[in-house]
């Protein structure tokens, strides 16, 4: 006998709370901020020495790795593996930004951001499949997207008064990662009703329709662009 997957109204969620909020809405900021502050960031790379085109490839090489990592890490957030997977993106994100900020090379800089570009696509990973976990994922969506813009604005608001440079740029997401990554313990678990087994992954899998995939690829590509 073949048990029925779980609809998404029998899926039991949890209500959203200030532990919550505060870690799913955190972890979820800190991975979209690179896009965010590349242009930033770009200026920050040029006093290092990077001419604008290079500092330019450098923070698009960053961006796609962050966009392929989410993609990759998608499947193991779904279930507890998110906690995983934001711990590590967030030390990523963390050491990558903090190499760049305190080490005045253009070499560890380089490397710094491709680590921490891999790191942030974690966090958005854990971050969207924490929403997804939430009584009402889609006003939780809506708050975490103007918590984003809000917290993004106080950033770019702040670091042109202490002055553009590696360490304001790269430090300022550096110390957020560090700080967020202390809170991933906060996030929630997944909807309780999901079995997380391989069963359930093909049963997701046979839902999917093909139109739909590429409905997906369609929107990870103007990301990318």
């Amino acid at each position: 006998m073949t048990l029925p997957a779980p609809s998404h109204d029998s899926l039991v969620r949890v209500p959203l709370t200030a532990t919550r909020a505060f870690s799913t809405f955190g972890i979820t900021v800190v991975g979209f901020m690179t896009a965010n502050l590349a242009p930033v960031m770009i200026i920050a790379l040029t006093d290092l020495g990077y001419s604008a085109t290079g500092a330019g490839t450098l923070m698009t090489a960053c961006l796609l790795l962050s966009a392929m990592t989410c993609l990759a890490t998608a499947r193991w957030t779904t279930g507890s593996g998110r906690y995983k997977v934001a711990l590590i993106g967030l030390a990523l994100t963390a050491s990558g930004f903090g190499a760049a900020a305190v080490i005045a090379d253009p070499t560890i800089a380089a490397i710094g951001i491709i680590i921490a570009g891999l790191g942030s696509g974690g966090a958005v990973a854990a971050g969207g499949a924490a929403l997804a976990a939430l009584r009402d994922p889609d006003r939780a969506s809506g708050i975490s997207g103007f918590t984003n813009r809000a917290i993004v604005a106080v950033v770019l608001f702040i670091i042109p008064l202490i002055g553009i440079g590696m360490g304001s740029a790269f430090g300022i997401l550096a110390a957020l990662a560090l700080a967020a990554l202390f809170t991933t313990g906060w996030m929630p678990d997944r909807p309780k009703g999901e079995t997380g087994g391989a069963l359930n992954i093909e049963r997701s899998r046979a839902r999917t329709s093909r139109s739909t995939r590429l409905a997906g690829f369609g929107v990870l590509a103007c990301f990318a662009l």
